[in-house]
């Protein structure tokens, strides 16, 4: 059965961020999880029909936490993830294109926890086919 593209661009963000060694989770994770991690979170899907196949865009939020204290790994961690989906052009039902104007990443202060943070957003925008 073939996936939606939503569904298929979000697994195989979660296999790059796997692969790249990182502890990724689908939610957030309890209190007590050790910092760095990945967290693939909200997805849109923006589809323009035609007449024989569905074409769009999938706006995919990916978010890396980790300490205060180690900004430069959650910034790697980044720059890791940034390439490999620059890289990523196939799925099994699609062919994507990073949209890279529209996928401008934040490094931004968490103090939401007890532990002050470092927390990048990816608002990861990609093309399908």
């Amino acid at each position: 059965m073939v996936k939606e593209p939503d569904q298929e661009l979000y697994d195989e963000v979660f296999k790059i961020c796997q692969d790249l060694g990182y502890s990724v989770f689908t939610y957030l994770p309890p209190d007590n999880t050790p910092y760095p991690f990945v967290y693939i979170g909200e997805s849109q899907e923006l589809p323009s029909a035609t007449k024989s196949i569905i074409v769009g865009t999938i706006q995919l939020s990916v978010h890396i936490y980790g300490l205060h204290t180690k900004r430069k790994q959650v910034s790697d961690m980044k720059g890791a993830i940034m390439q490999e989906l620059r890289k990523f052009r196939q799925s099994k039902s699609f062919n994507w294109k990073i949209l890279n104007n529209n996928t401008q990443p934040q490094m931004l202060q968490d103090t939401t926890t007890n532990t002050a943070l470092w927390h990048c957003v990816i608002p990861l925008e990609m093309r399908f086919y």
